[in-house]
């Protein structure tokens, strides 16, 4: 009987079971099948419910709860948004068409959100400082309107210390759960520092609390506990140890002492080292240790540990077995540390916590670089998975290349104590990216943002300055993607049936990976201009990519949704041009314009449209200077004027906020920015 005619309760039972880009992907084969993407009770069994993903419940951990870093349901944030207003439909489609923008390098929004001074991106809110104006924008939001702090009034109540400086440095932290984290230092001659912690959505001052370091501080929160950790603790041997300290934000009280992590840890944040809460606990990840032990032995380990943020002891502290923190062998080939980038996330689908690290080797001496991929689910306790059988197919090594027989005997030797055979790595935890011998290799210089997104299609995200060749001096931004599939079902039935045949005994990794995935050709965007055809819009998307008078020394953040970079500083007043690359179809910015709506009457006369980003920030520059002019007249318009808005609005939160205000977001005064959705 043909699937057509199954029962629509069968039909989705069977779907319950797939993955979601799957069911999409079935959907889409037929009208007949098209309810799959529509229905919201198969939707949501897909992405919450699905019962091939669900995971048995782990032991409690000696800390006495139950160990949260067992699988849930989907975590991906159009779960979190569909558990409110139920629209599991819509957050499926979402959820792959965010993933298919991503693996073919198509945004579907870019847009200069600001002109600033500094800046943070985290956990989708942009936070940025101007005029000594801090502004928080909610980009996956969507928000119309920016919390802006006065910096002076803030400090006025938070450091008392403060009142009487005039030179001073303010320097944003971290954001989450509407928290912001900011450093304060005095000029010289003391340079005494504090820590100020603040919701201004509430303009609440939760903590000001002085430091005594800031060498390479950071903050991790979330909504009941905020750490911080310097890199600054002098240990017996001479050497710095980080160190950490806990506030209870619901209690507003610091936790006694501090908690010193052993020397296990890497310096430097995003290529050795990593530190996340998550679900309640810290978390913290390294590739390295002081002492490089491994270079020795010839086995290099992930040194991971946690501990719940309500505990901060040594006595909750966990640490995952030695077995499950393989890294790599030191044998397969030297690493360009200036490439790696350390990073730890939850899994979307899985719920599970997993290490990702780029690293850029030469594997087993070739005189070839290749950037590779790596995943790592993280594992505390004793309960791991046992490796999946693999009947009927071709088992590899654990190597992208075979290790030489006599230098595996030499490493097994009683005097490298550390060393590890190399278990076996699952050819979908190892990404193969670039291969400077078969394709264009950018310069580390020309590539200031690296990414990776491990949902499937896996794909590699890079922003490169790749300039034309007509103007090689000029800076032309533009993304470039490489993606991964899974062949279908009957060509990888194929490959891995002739495999042994073809390789025998040396069946490697790499040779593995190759069998089971298609690797696309790498994408760039935005594309070239038609020689017969030139677009107006193309040119002023570049325009927009690369702000005229806002160029160089760019830097971004990224993560499972979208991209923010900034470009410039160096002129212009010191200020940046801060610019949005989304591939989330759900975000939607006020006013921004759809591409091929250049010359759309509605779009005549705004400003920025020239081309010119400074006409922009000049224009806004007025509109602020107006409105103080206003408030300071306390001038008030018709109530039927189209600009009394903007005034009446500080007025009116003037009456019960004293340093913090709602304004329209800065994106729309700047009207830089494209929609690519059709």
């Amino acid at each position: 009987m043909s699937i057509r005619h199954l029962p629509y309760e069968i039909t989705a039972y069977v779907a319950g079971y797939l993955d979601p880009y799957d069911v999409y992907n079935f959907s889409a084969t037929c009208r007949h099948f098209r309810f799959l993407a529509l229905e919201n009770n198969i939707c949501r069994t897909v992405l919450e419910v699905n019962p091939a993903r669900v995971a048995p419940a782990r032991p409690r951990c000696r800390c006495g709860v139950t160990d949260k870093n067992q699988a849930t349901p989907t975590s991906a944030w159009e779960m979190q948004q569909a558990r409110d207003d139920k629209k599991y439909a819509r957050a499926l489609r979402r959820l792959i068409k965010r993933r298919e923008a991503i693996a073919t390098a198509s945004p579907f929004l870019v847009s200069i959100v600001a002109y600033a001074e500094s800046w943070i991106y985290e956990n989708g809110v942009i936070c940025y400082i101007r005029d000594r104006m801090l502004r928080v924008l909610d980009v996956h939001n969507s928000a119309a309107q920016e919390i802006v702090t006065d910096v002076r009034l803030l400090l006025d109540r938070a450091v008392h210390e403060s009142r009487t400086r005039t030179k001073y440095k303010f320097r944003l932290l971290y954001y989450a759960h509407g928290i912001v984290s900011c450093i304060y230092t005095h000029a010289k001659p003391d340079r005494e520092s504090w820590l100020v912690v603040f919701n201004p959505d509430e303009e609440q001052i939760l903590t000001a609390y002085p430091l005594e370091s800031t060498h390479k501080i950071f903050v991790r929160n979330d909504e009941r506990h905020l750490y911080y950790g310097t890199f600054s603790e002098l240990a017996p041997d001479g050497f710095k140890r980080w160190a950490l300290r806990g506030f209870d934000i619901s209690e507003g009280k610091w936790f006694d002492g501090k908690l010193h992590i052993p020397d296990i840890m890497g310096a430097d944040l995003g290529s050795t080292t990593c530190f996340e809460i998550i679900n309640g606990y810290f978390y913290g990840i390294s590739n390295q240790t002081y002492f490089e032990i491994e270079e020795i032995d010839w086995t290099s380990y992930y040194y991971c540990f946690r501990f719940p943020t309500d505990r901060p002891s040594l006595q909750y502290t966990e640490y995952p077995p030695k077995r499950h923190r393989w890294r790599r062998q030191h044998a397969e080939g030297t690493i360009d540390d200036r490439w790696t980038f350390l990073k730890l996330f939850k899994d979307e689908i899985s719920g599970d916590l997993t290490i990702i690290e780029s690293r850029k080797e030469w594997l087993s001496g070739h005189g070839s670089g290749t950037r590779t991929y790596y995943t790592k689910k993280l594992i505390f306790g004793d309960d791991g998975e046992e490796e999946a059988e693999q009947d009927g197919q071709c088992q590899s090594t654990g190597s992208l290349y075979p290790i030489d027989d006599e230098l595996a005997r030499l490493l097994g030797k009683d005097d490298h104590p550390n060393y590890m055979p190399a278990p076996k790595r699952e050819p979908k935890d190892v990404h193969l990216g670039d291969d400077s011998s078969v394709s264009v290799m950018f310069t580390q210089g020309k590539t200031p943002v690296r990414s990776y997104h491990h949902h499937a299609p896996q794909t590699f995200v890079d922003l490169v300055d790749d300039p034309h060749p007509s103007e090689p001096n000029s800076q032309r931004i533009r993304i470039r993607a490489g993606a991964r599939r899974l062949r279908n079902k009957e060509e990888r039935r194929e490959r891995l049936r002739t495999a042994t045949a073809r390789h025998g005994e040396q069946y490697t990794l790499r040779q593995e990976i190759e069998d089971l995935y298609d690797h696309a050709e790498v994408v760039y965007w935005p594309g070239e201009q038609l020689p017969n055809s030139p677009s107006q819009e193309l040119d002023d998307l570049h325009r927009i990519l690369n702000p005229p008078g806002y160029t160089g020394n760019v830097h971004g953040e990224w993560d499972e949704r979208s991209l923010v970079y900034s470009t410039g500083g160096t002129s212009s007043g010191g200020l940046n041009a801060l610019v949005l690359i989304s591939f989330d179809p759900g975000i939607h910015l006020k006013g921004v314009r759809r591409f091929g709506k250049l010359s759309s009457p509605e779009n005549r006369g705004r400003p920025g449209l020239d081309g010119s980003p400074l006409s922009a920030d000049l224009a806004l520059r007025k509109r602020e200077g107006k409105r103080s002019e206003d408030l300071s007249a306390n001038s008030l318009r018709s109530q039927h004027s189209p600009s009394s808005r903007v005034v009446r609005e500080p007025i009116q939160m003037a009456k019960t906020r004293t340093w913090t205000r709602e304004e329209p977001a800065m994106y729309q005064t700047i009207g830089r920015g494209y929609h690519f959705a059709r």
